[in-house]
């Protein structure tokens, strides 16, 4: 899948690699919407979440 705005969700991702993608991206990012965020780790998954 090419990269997609608001239509590369992590649900969405894992359902194209079970449907036999190769390779899946991370959701495209607006600069805007990172102001202002706040970083927290999730220990469950054991990433960084903003």
């Amino acid at each position: 899948m090419a990269p997609m705005v608001r239509a590369s969700t992590t649900p969405l991702r894992t359902l194209a690699l079970s449907y036999g993608a190769d390779w899946v991206y991370t959701e495209e990012l607006v600069d805007r919407a990172l102001t202002g965020t706040i970083r927290v780790e999730n220990k469950e998954l054991g990433t960084i979440d903003y």
